[in-house]
């Protein structure tokens, strides 16, 4: 990702002849792969707090589940 969104930003920008100076460009590649970089991190810590909140939440009721399971043997 930290290659795709500077990759994708110099395609559209040679395509749509964007006229910047380089600082212009090298700032927003290095703002794009900094962005890149980070995404994949944020949602996968998004992902692990979903997952950790619904076992969570539903531990109790799976313990309960199989206390009633073994007692009916």
């Amino acid at each position: 990702m930290a290659l795709v969104f500077p990759g994708i930003f110099f395609l559209f920008g040679m395509i749509g002849r964007l006229e910047l100076t380089s600082n212009a460009y090298l700032l927003s590649f290095l703002v794009l792969a900094a962005i890149g970089y980070y995404i994949p991190n944020l949602i996968l810590a998004r992902i692990i707090e979903v997952r950790q909140r619904d076992l969570f939440e539903n531990f109790p009721d799976a313990i309960d589940l199989m206390t009633i399971c073994v007692e009916a043997g």
